[in-house]
């Protein structure tokens, strides 16, 4: 199923039953890799927060999921307004629609794993941002994600949420 998605003067076709890119999962493979092997170039670069580790990253992500002219969040529209439910406003519809563009391809790709999976990216998120002050990093962080990346971005960022929670889970994190 296409969605044409319509964002301010910008719009695309999305197709929802896409699996994810080979150079996403390449992304996500070799920062986990940055995350966890400590004979990575990069690992101790990233532990100390340098600035050319954080800027390699960016890079993974921008090469795998280049910014479009309809990545951005102000306005979504599925072959025009967002038609409102029972006792939902208008912003509260088109939050709705872009939620459901957020979590489409991650609801097809973790199937009967979804519920728990996003579980584990909670928790991941609330571990990362849960202390006193982060909530308000975890905020800001968000709006540019969806400022620069669209839906397409907070996807992204859900699933290294949940590849981080695999971390932790399945590899005892470090």
């Amino acid at each position: 199923m296409d969605f044409d998605v319509s964002v301010g003067d910008s719009s695309a076709v999305m197709d929802s039953d896409a699996a994810p890119s080979s150079a996403g999962l390449q992304a996500r493979e070799e920062y986990a890799k940055i995350m966890s092997d400590p004979t990575h170039p990069m690992f101790e670069p990233f532990k100390r927060r340098d600035p050319a580790a954080e800027a390699y990253i960016d890079g993974l992500y921008k090469n795998a999921y280049p910014a479009t002219l309809s990545h951005t969040p102000e306005s979504v529209s599925i072959g025009g307004p967002v038609p409102t439910q029972p006792g939902e406003t208008e912003e509260q519809a088109a939050d709705r629609t872009r939620n459901d563009l957020i979590l489409a391809p991650l609801r097809q790709d973790w199937g009967s794993a979804y519920d728990a999976r996003m579980s584990g990216a909670g928790l991941a998120a609330r571990a990362l941002f849960g202390a006193e002050g982060w909530g308000e990093v975890f905020e800001d962080l968000g709006a540019t994600i969806r400022q620069h990346y669209g839906p397409a971005g907070e996807t992204a960022a859900l699933r290294f949420l949940d590849a981080l929670a695999d971390i932790k889970t399945n590899h005892g994190g470090y």
